[in-house]
């Protein structure tokens, strides 16, 4: 089984999550599961016509997301076939999911959207962030509901698969045993600068420029003329009054109420959930003996320290302090908040054990004054408010932008706004500017529409939707030949870094057959002023600047008796020497490994789940009787 997941799960990950599941994000539609769309058909799946409509945006949509090029006709046209491919993997699982009679109904609909944090407030559903999310997306809140109910579906029909999936015990031990395993190595990083040329002969810098003078040719450049429209500086507009704050106060008191928090010390008899009779007898036995303690006036601090089976808190006399709902177990949480404080409770059984809670303090659940919210809801009040007006001045813009494709002048005069202008850009844009670093712009700049027709950009969002920007050429600078004269330095300097990586890597190799055939590890580091990096016990999930060295020394065969030796190249040029000297496997029955074999097991009956109904969906597709259009694309 193991193999055949190697053999079969190459971009499953992506290809599953991105495709399957969230692909529904990426299309528009109504609030039926399959209404036909009026327009011509793109593409038909087994019968429903994928509508020409429904498909522009969804390629709209992928394109702003993925950031593709629009001057780039090999990259567009396969984006097109895949937005095509989407929608018709995506309709074949709807479809595949309602013959097998599965539904999603208006209230699971409901219920999960309620139930987004994005959408909620202090655990509360506000229609107002709904809304603006689902407008933010381009989406009508029907089609929103569409799509989203179309991914439930999908997700249902996917963890029925997924979800039946299991894995062997041998083969759960075994990825378990691989990721518990450590490793202990040193590592000497040769520097390539500390091998690199002193100098270039002037006619190896002149073959190599001739030889590469493509990649020493001058950056293209564009002038822009832009106008920005913000949300902020339409806020400043939005009137509100006081007695528009008062209203809105008294509507979500219950969102100003501080959390009521709780300060509560508690002693632990430790007992399992599934704890035999016998052990729950004896604990309940223990729990009444520490309660009469108590009764009997010790101090309950040192009752705690004494007894309790949360060494943490109980070093500190069984203080867990501050917390809220939603941060204990429901039954410790249910005695604690309903406890007068100083009293020590009866004893509450939780998954951990028996607990015997005496609650410290109490603090929160104070609504906040109108005047200590007035300038915050003023100012969410403006927020909530510009929505509907900004987006109707960006649909003028878009307008007038449109109609007078050949200049920005008619949309700043109309709109107010400044029309600006940038010095020259490259590719890279201006870094930290949020228009001029926003690669839809730098997209937008370089493509077909405004660089060779020279007609204005459409509305594109930047600064996190805070504003939206019109962009238009003022002037363009193609990239150039460049003489050696001007490039002579990157030139010289590129020779010096790869005839420096070159030599690293050689007299690493060389230092690694010396040190197989028996040298003094010690001995070459010093010959060259270095110094061996020792790691101990690593695991091979850490992630830092050893990263390299690490991947190397868990793909060494195990020491037997003396050090490994085995060298890569870094990313960065150096040459990274390594010295495995000792592998450990955990035991099977610790605490840690019992953890990675529940860890691993879930990660195994996922994965063999994603790839069985990978097949599945292969069977699907190829099953089903689907015609694409691509000249109606």
């Amino acid at each position: 089984m193991m193999q055949f997941i190697r053999d079969h799960a190459k971009g499953w990950i992506a290809w599953v999550i991105v495709i399957l599941i969230a692909s529904t994000f990426a299309l528009v539609g109504v609030q039926q599961y399959a209404t036909p769309d009026p327009d011509v058909a793109v593409a038909e799946i087994n019968g429903e016509d994928l509508g020409l409509q429904r498909y522009q945006e969804a390629y709209r949509r992928n394109r702003q997301q993925l950031q593709v090029a629009t001057d780039d006709p090999a990259l567009e046209q396969r984006l097109k076939i895949n937005t095509v491919e989407r929608l018709v993997q995506d309709e074949v699982i709807v479809q595949t999911a309602l013959t097998n009679g599965l539904r999603i109904s208006d209230e699971q609909l409901t219920l999960a959207i309620q139930s987004q944090q994005s959408f909620q407030t202090d655990g509360r559903f506000v229609s107002d962030l709904y809304r603006n999310f689902v407008r933010n997306q381009g989406f009508t809140p029907g089609g929103f509901e569409f799509n989203y109910r179309r991914t439930l579906l999908a997700d249902q029909f996917y963890g029925g698969l997924v979800d039946t999936a299991f894995a062997t015990e041998s083969e759960v031990k075994a990825a378990a045993a691989l990721q518990t395993q450590t490793r202990t190595f040193s590592v000497l990083r040769l520097p390539n600068a500390q091998f690199a040329p002193e100098s270039i002969p002037e006619a190896e810098v002149q073959s190599y420029f001739d030889e590469n003078r493509a990649s020493f040719r001058s950056e293209e450049q564009v002038k822009l003329s832009y106008v920005v429209l913000e949300k902020k500086a339409l806020e400043a507009k939005v009137q509100v009054t006081d007695e528009e704050l008062k209203s809105l106060y008294d509507e979500r008191q219950a969102s100003l109420r501080t959390p009521q928090e709780r300060r509560a010390s508690h002693i632990l008899v430790a007992l399992g959930r599934d704890a035999s009779e016998e052990a729950v007898s004896k604990a309940e036995a223990d729990v009444a003996a520490i309660a009469a303690r108590l009764e009997a006036g010790e101090d309950f601090a040192a009752v705690a320290k004494e007894t309790s089976a949360d060494s943490v808190s109980g070093a500190k006399g069984g203080d867990l302090g501050f917390f809220a709902r939603g941060w204990m177990a429901p039954e410790f949480e249910q005695a604690a908040f309903a406890q007068d404080i100083g009293v020590v409770s009866a004893p509450i059984r939780t998954q951990f054990g028996f607990h015997l809670i005496r609650v410290e303090e109490a603090r929160g659940g104070e609504v906040a004054t109108f005047a200590d919210v007035k300038e915050q809801m003023a100012a969410e009040y403006r927020a909530e408010n510009v929505e509907r007006p900004f987006y109707a001045q960006a649909e003028n813009l878009e307008n007038l932008a449109y109609e007078q494709p050949d200049n920005l002048d008619v949309a700043a005069d109309t709109l107010g706004l400044e029309l600006r202008t940038t010095e020259w850009l490259t590719r890279a844009g201006v870094p930290g500017d949020p228009i001029l670093s926003n690669p839809l712009v730098l997209r937008a700049a370089f493509g077909e529409d405004v660089l060779r027709a020279g007609n204005n950009s459409e509305v594109i969002t930047v600064d996190e939707g805070k504003a939206v920007v019109v962009i238009r050429l003022v002037e363009h600078k193609p990239s150039a030949e460049q003489a050696l004269p001007e490039v002579r330095e990157a030139v010289v300097a590129s020779l010096k870094a790869q005839g420096a990586s070159v030599a690293a890597r050689t007299a690493g190799e060389a230092m690694v057959g010396q040190l197989r055939g028996g040298a003094n590890a010690g001995e070459a580091a010093q010959k060259l002023g270095l110094t061996w990096a020792v790691i101990t016990d690593s695991k091979r999930q850490v992630r830092d600047a050893q990263i390299e060295a690490r991947d190397l020394a868990f793909k060494m065969p195990k020491p037997k008796g003396t050090p490994v030796f085995d060298g890569v190249p870094s990313l960065t040029g150096d040459y990274l020497v390594v010295q495995l000297d000792r592998v450990a496997d955990e035991a099977t029955d610790g605490e840690a490994a019992k953890q990675a074999i529940t860890l691993q097991n879930a990660v195994l009956q996922r994965a063999m789940g994603s790839v069985a109904f990978q097949g599945f969906l292969d069977s699907l597709r190829e099953s089903a009787e689907v015609v694409i259009h691509e000249d109606r694309m």
